[in-house]
């Protein structure tokens, strides 16, 4: 995986830090994750992509994909 996952929780949110480099080979593992953190009760979440050097759109797309599957919404 070219990507660390973070997570802090402030006010009733779950801020999903990513760093490193997103790629279309890392949405499985980050979409996993934002769907365990919506399973543990946390369904308002924050992504903050600021320590991300670099991102590629399909990396992006199938996260939220993979994230809007799990939770059910697609």
């Amino acid at each position: 995986m070219h990507v660390d996952i973070g997570i802090r929780h402030i006010s009733g949110y779950a801020i999903v830090a990513l760093h490193g480099e997103l790629a279309l080979a890392d949405t499985p593992a980050v979409a996993a994750h934002l769907i365990r953190v919506m399973a543990a009760g946390r369904p308002r979440i924050i992504a903050d992509l600021a320590g991300l050097q670099s991102i590629g759109y399909s990396g992006l797309g199938g996260t939220d994909a993979g994230a809007q599957m799990g939770s059910g919404k697609r």
